[in-house]
């Protein structure tokens, strides 16, 4: 996944690349000729270039959601396993279980939170 995004980020490179070139070459020749064809041409560039990049990002997330909801999953089951334990007939997590519980998902919380949960947790 990180290979194909690495090429999508070369091709938006190289498409913003032939952008700026078009509108030097548009701004330096064909402005005094036919201005408002120009304006249209290079709005409908900019819509292009911005739902380009809207889907990228969009992209990114949904390749990333599998992930964080593993994640999460993680976290909550062991909350709710910490809690209700004797409940549910099981034996009580020891403290030095819930320490090295809460430090084994750490790295993940870390790595895959949003901002906003990694601001909770600071």
């Amino acid at each position: 996944m990180k290979n194909d995004t690495n090429w999508q980020s070369i091709g938006l490179g190289i498409i913003a690349i032939a952008m700026l070139g078009g509108i030097i070459i548009g701004l330096f020749h064909e402005i005094g000729q036919a201005p408002w064809r120009f304006i249209g041409i290079l709005i409908a560039l900019f819509g292009t270039l911005f739902t380009v990049a809207g889907n990228l990002n969009i992209q990114i997330r949904n390749e990333q959601k599998p992930k964080k909801v593993e994640i999460y999953d993680k976290v909550i089951n062991f909350f709710f396993d910490s809690i209700l334990a004797s409940k549910l007939g099981k034996m009580p997590k020891t403290e030095d279980e819930l320490a090295q519980g809460f430090s084994d998902m750490t790295p993940d919380l870390i790595l895959w939170a949003s901002d906003e949960v990694l601001k909770l947790h600071i």
